[in-house]
């Protein structure tokens, strides 16, 4: 893939616009049609740009062919991938799913558009073929971690196992624990506790911190170990304060009385940030 191919296309994942899609009118989209197969390159991605917005649905088949059309040039197809994602046509799903599987044979680059565009679609007839690009083991193999955001998106469980393992490698981590976070499956509590600790990416963090959230009362048993945990100084503290924090998130009796008992424990900021968190439960 060339320097050029590649700023296009991390230009393309980068910005996705949020524009109202316009009304349709079949003159239009038979001009935006014929675009694409004739004048300059400026024009004809304009035309794929107008077709990804387009509310026509006559505007979906020629993105397709022009995706799967190995002669056109790569930032063409890369962006007809794109506008797809932002079309939300789910009848893209099959024919997406097909250029997906080419390219991760041809290995041109326009997979990174692919992938993205079928996690935003949400379809889960794509999970099969996004676990394939999370799982393949290859060096340079760019796909896995815009693989684990799309299966994120998607939400299918079937993925669970496979985003436990992607935690564990340096490339993928980050996006599995966010993926992870998402599904509110017990399975993830062994992972995404020890992602809450200081040596961590804040986006991981965060990521971690939202999924126990989102697991409520299954997390308040592991979070309470953590809170009321005293390791001496070599005890990450502010993993303690992190776990207080996400139990007063995730309130309830559970998360009470889990703060009750942190309000006990060692350590004075502990205490005292278990005791602002029962206070706020007063407040509520």
């Amino acid at each position: 893939m060339t320097n050029n191919l590649r700023l296009a296309l991390l230009a393309l994942l980068l910005a996705l616009p949020a524009t109202t899609a316009p009304a349709a009118d079949p003159a239009t989209t038979r001009d935006l049609v014929a675009a694409l197969f004739g004048g300059d390159e400026d024009a004809r991605m304009d035309a794929i740009d107008a077709l990804g917005r387009s509310s026509d649905p006559r505007a979906t088949a020629p993105l397709l062919d022009l995706l799967a059309d190995p002669r056109r040039p790569g930032l063409e197809r890369i962006a007809a991938a794109t506008a797809l994602g932002q079309r939300g046509d789910r009848r893209a799903v099959e024919p997406m799913i097909a250029a997906l599987r080419d390219d991760m044979r041809r290995r041109t680059g326009v997979m990174m558009a692919i992938i993205p565009s079928l996690g935003a679609l949400a379809d889960r007839r794509a999970v099969p073929v996004l676990l394939e690009a999370l799982n393949r083991r290859e060096d340079h193999w760019l796909a896995r971690e815009v693989a684990a955001r799309a299966l994120g998106r998607i939400g299918d469980t079937r993925a669970v196992p496979a985003l436990l393992t992607a935690v564990w490698m340096a490339d993928t981590r980050t996006a599995a624990v966010a993926a992870l976070a998402g599904f509110r499956d017990p399975r993830a509590l062994g992972v995404l506790l020890p992602a809450l600790q200081s040596g961590d990416e804040p986006e991981v963090r965060h990521s971690a911190a939202v999924g126990l959230i989102f697991l409520g009362t299954e997390a308040v048993p592991a979070l309470t170990e953590l809170a009321v945990r005293d390791g001496g100084e070599a005890y990450d503290q502010s993993l303690r304060l992190r776990a207080i924090e996400i139990l007063g998130a995730i309130g309830g009796e559970p998360a009470r009385a889990a703060l009750n008992r942190a309000a006990q424990a060692k350590g004075a900021v502990v205490r005292m940030a278990a005791r602002a968190a029962l206070r706020r439960f007063d407040d509520d």
